[in-house]
C-alpha cells in the first residue's frame, strides 16, 4: 500500500450544511445538490478547504454500478483515496456515485465503454500511476490531472503512465501537467489522439521507456524533456513535428521509426 501520509494526515472531517437531497446514493449539502432541471447529475462542492477532505486509505475497484452504492461513508462529502482506484469493466456506466473525490494516489481504468471520466469534481489529482487501457468510447482524460507528490512517500510509490488502446480518444487533458515518470511513460494504439503536448515532462527515469507508438498525433512537445532511459517514437502515420526536444542525458537507447 503506498502512503501519502505527510500530506494526508492533515485531512480532517467534513461539515454538510444546508438542504439534503439524495446523488448517486449519497447526501449532498446545499453546495451540491440535484440540477434544478430535474436531472440528478450532481454539483461539486467547494472542496479547497482541504480540512473539509476526508482520507480513506484502502485499494478501491469498481467493475459495476452496484459497487459504487457501497462506497466509503467518507464519500459523502470531499473525500481523498490512498490507494488504488481500479475501474474495469463494461458494466460501469458512470462515475457520479464517486461524489466529491478530489484526489487519489493511483487510477486504472481498464477496459470500460465510459464515454467521459464524469467525476463530480472538475479536478481529481493523482499523484502516483496512471493506467487507462482499452476504453473504446472514451474520448478524454479530463478531469484527470497529473500531480507531483512532495511528501515522504514509500519506495514503491513509482509514479508511471500508460495510455494504451483508447479506440476514441482525441486529448489526454490534465496528463499534460506531468513532470516527471519514474518508470514507464507510454501512448501507444491512440488513432484518434492527434497531439500530445508535455511541457513540463522533465525526466522520464527508472527502467521505463517513453514511448509513443501507433498514434494519430501530428505534434508531440516535449521542451522540457532534459533526462530519459530510454525513447521509441515509432508508428506515428501523421506524425511530422516532434516539438522542443532537447535532451542532455539518455541512458539506454533512441529509435525513430515509421514515422
Amino acid at each position: 500500500m503506498k502512503s501519502l501520509t505527510t500530506l494526508l494526515l492533515a485531512l480532517t472531517g467534513v461539515t454538510t450544511i444546508g438542504c439534503v437531497a439524495t446523488v448517486g446514493g449519497n447526501e449532498c449539502s446545499s453546495e451540491r445538490c440535484a440540477d434544478d432541471d430535474g436531472s440528478g447529475s450532481a454539483t461539486a462542492r467547494d472542496c479547497s478547504d482541504e480540512s473539509k477532505v476526508k482520507t480513506v486509505k484502502k485499494n478501491l475497484t469498481i467493475d459495476s454500478d452496484s459497487d459504487l452504492d457501497s462506497l466509503p461513508t467518507e464519500a459523502n462529502g470531499c473525500w481523498a483515496l490512498d490507494g488504488i482506484l481500479r475501474i474495469e469493466s463494461d458494466k460501469v456506466t458512470s462515475l457520479e456515485k464517486l461524489g466529491d473525490l478530489v484526489n487519489v494516489n493511483d487510477i486504472e481504468i481498464v477496459d470500460t465503454k465510459l464515454a467521459a471520466l464524469d467525476f463530480v469534481q472538475e479536478q481529481v489529482e493523482v499523484f502516483g500511476h496512471v493506467r487507462v487501457q482499452g476504453n473504446a468510447k472514451l474520448t478524454s482524460l479530463s478531469p484527470l490531472r497529473a500531480s507531483r507528490y512532495t511528501g515522504t512517500v514509500s519506495e514503491d510509490f513509482v509514479p508511471f503512465y500508460v495510455i494504451d488502446n483508447n479506440a476514441e480518444l482525441t486529448t489526454i487533458g490534465g496528463l499534460k501537467y506531468l513532470t516527471e515518470s519514474t518508470d514507464q511513460l507510454t501512448f501507444s494504439n491512440n488513432p484518434k489522439l492527434t497531439s500530445i503536448e508535455l511541457p513540463e515532462l522533465t525526466k522520464v527515469t527508472g527502467t521505463g521507456t517513453f514511448q509513443v507508438t501507433g498514434n494519430g498525433i501530428t505534434t508531440l512537445t516535449v521542451s522540457s524533456l532534459a533526462t530519459v532511459t530510454s525513447i521509441d517514437i515509432s508508428q506515428n502515420p501523421q506524425l511530422t513535428n516532434v516539438s522542443g526536444l532537447r535532451v542532455t542525458l539518455i541512458t539506454g537507447g533512441i529509435q525513430f521509426k515509421n514515422n
